[in-house]
């Protein structure tokens, strides 16, 4: 395994990609796990890809390393830290351009994850 991208990853985004080699040149039976629970979703895409829908409960360990584990056949390998969950995240803020600011003015932030 090369990498996992993303290694930070967002609520509102639960999908991440395994980069890596030398994981079967067609179609094989593979299980990811994310801490202690098992992907919604795994999938082999080719000898360099695997994805995984991580799992919702463990979309809430905000800052956590977590480590990922990769299943193939009797194969394990595992990933201690590779994923941290992000929960909050900008997506945009108005006004733009922070020149523009004055005394009393609004910003209004957009994004996910905001907990009051």
């Amino acid at each position: 395994v090369r990498a996992v991208v993303p290694s930070a990853l967002h609520a509102d985004s639960p999908d991440i990609t395994v980069v890596g080699m030398n994981f079967g040149l067609v179609w094989t039976d593979v299980r990811l796990r994310v801490a202690d629970a098992w992907c919604n979703e795994s999938a082999w895409r080719s000898d360099s890809v695997l994805v995984c829908l991580v799992p919702r409960a463990q979309l809430v360990f905000d800052g956590v390393p977590m480590g990922l584990t990769v299943l193939q056949g009797q194969q394990e390998l595992v990933l201690p830290g590779a994923i941290t969950v992000v929960l909050e995240a900008w997506s945009k803020v108005i006004p733009s351009s922070f020149a523009t600011l004055s005394f009393g003015r609004d910003i209004t932030f957009f994004g996910t994850g905001f907990r009051s």
